[in-house]
């Protein structure tokens, strides 16, 4: 046996996790949930089963995985908008487009979580620790630091990030169903909803 077949049998190598994921996210959008199984997220992506299980611990754990990868990219996002001092305008339209880039990405596996009940026990115990709603909190913070900035008015700044992450979701869902086109553009939204926090 080589070192590189012994390796195989221990550790998965540094890189497999990120693989699966980009593996299990292109299985699921093409072939839904029911052909959303260990055995074929390893085949694409060209790794061991058991390294699914490591990393993964089962098929719940790397739906979760699919869902919830980004969440430290999109708070490191926000954080640098906010040291970086960006305005309002240019500042919600980026929460927009990542917001929906990321929830298009995410929309087979929430589906998938909800139409297979194995699934949706394995998020029993993360639900509300982890889910769509959390993406409020780091927008009202942005919001929060534009208001300490004197570029906004005073206003409900979690019911104003509700309808940022709101919009981004919905354009995410009708970009799904061939739909975006019917709606307002990101610098659109962030135009609107600017007007409504400097004025009054």
């Amino acid at each position: 046996m080589t070192s590189e077949q012994r390796r195989g049998r221990g550790r998965p190598r540094t890189g497999v996790r990120e693989s699966v994921v980009g593996a299990a996210a292109a299985l699921l959008a093409e072939v839904g949930v029911a052909g959303f199984t260990t055995k074929a997220v390893a085949e694409r992506a060209g790794v061991a089963e058991s390294s699914i299980f490591y990393h993964f611990g089962d098929r719940g754990g790397l739906l979760r995985e699919i869902i919830f990868a980004e969440v430290g990219q999109y708070q490191v996002m926000v954080e640098e908008l906010i040291s970086q001092d960006v305005g309002p305008e240019p500042g919600i339209r980026r929460l927009l487009e990542f917001l929906e880039a990321y929830y298009q990405r995410i929309l087979p596996g929430l589906i998938a979580s909800q139409a297979d009940q194995h699934l949706f026990a394995a998020f029993g115990e993360h639900r509300g620790q982890q889910g769509p709603h959390l993406a409020v909190v780091p927008v009202r913070d942005y919001l929060a630091a534009q208001q300490s900035a004197g570029r906004i008015r005073d206003a409900d700044l979690g019911t104003v990030a509700l309808l940022i992450v709101g919009a981004a979701f919905q354009r995410a869902l009708a970009t799904r169903f061939g739909g975006e086109r019917s709606l307002p553009s990101p610098a659109e939204i962030a135009s609107q909803v600017l007007t409504l926090l400097v004025a009054g």
